[in-house]
């Protein structure tokens, strides 16, 4: 029995205008077999002429069409001759295509249903530990850095990823940190692109780091305007064979400036040098 109301049938044209017994029917008797199949649709077994679960009866079929006894047992007799209808076995009137039709739509519908279940019960069970996860990285966020890698790892084996703000916390390693709180700035301008410079910071050897407190010793000691950090730290543009622009301040000795800019306290480049080693030990 069909519980679902579908608010339209399938009508065939072609085999509406193809079909011999339906060709030899006249305008009235065609009229009056297409308001059955809309009764057959809006029928709780859909396709069949049921009342209450039981057969309709010729008379009840009649008067529902609102047709006269005579001119509507004549119709009746004319579509179950042409074979236009059939009977079931408990004699209720049924259109053997919107019975075929019912059967393939319930089946359809079984099977997504029970389609949907089996995603929804996998889905669940891929999700059953994630609470417990998301408390774990929760608290890393708020200080347990013990926890922090452990919860990282394992939000990436369910499939979740770090937060933005975790992401840029562990970007940046201490050396480059160090680094980057000594280099100076412009007055009034930020120091540079900070994630380029990591990247800059990133490519160099082991050696060329070793010369940075020089080098920026040796900036920060002169009248210069500082680069951008990061183009401090990579070669120019178009020579990338070149050395970094920072490799020519490790072999400058400067000597206290003589009119220092405004702000400074006259910084000798051997005391800068010392305070930036620091830093990096």
């Amino acid at each position: 029995m069909s519980t679902d109301k579908v608010p339209a049938i399938q009508f065939y044209t072609s085999d509406w205008l193809s079909d011999p017994g339906v060709r030899m029917l006249t305008y009235e008797e065609r009229g009056v077999w297409l308001e059955m199949l809309c009764y057959m649709n809006k029928s709780p077994e859909r396709g069949c002429l049921v009342f209450h679960g039981k057969p309709m009866a010729n008379a009840n079929v009649i008067a529902m069409l609102l047709l006269s006894q005579e001119n509507g047992t004549r119709i009746l007799e004319r579509l179950e001759s042409l074979e236009i209808f059939t009977r079931r076995e408990d004699g209720a009137i049924m259109s053997r295509r919107m019975v075929r039709d019912e059967a393939k739509r319930s089946e359809v519908s079984r099977k997504r249903a029970k389609a949907g279940r089996t995603g929804g019960k996998a889905r669940w069970n891929d999700r059953k530990q994630v609470p417990e996860v998301c408390h774990d990285y929760e608290m890393a966020k708020h200080g347990s850095s013990s926890s922090s890698s452990s919860s990282t790892s394992e939000k990436k084996e369910i499939g979740l990823r770090p937060t933005k703000k975790s992401r840029k916390a562990n970007a940046y390693s201490d050396d480059f940190e160090a680094w980057w709180r000594s280099y100076p700035s412009r007055p009034g301008c930020p120091k540079g692109n900070k994630a380029e410079a990591s990247k800059a910071w990133n490519a160099l050897s082991s050696e060329q780091r070793a010369k940075l407190p020089r080098a920026t010793a040796n900036l920060i000691a002169s009248d210069t305007i500082p680069k951008d950090a990061e183009r401090f730290l990579r070669p120019p543009r178009g020579a990338s064979d070149g050395e970094p622009p920072f490799e020519a301040w490790c072999e400058i000795e400067q000597r206290a400036a003589s009119k220092p800019r405004k702000g400074d306290q006259g910084t000798y480049p051997s005391d800068v040098i010392a305070r930036l080693e620091q830093d990096f030990n």
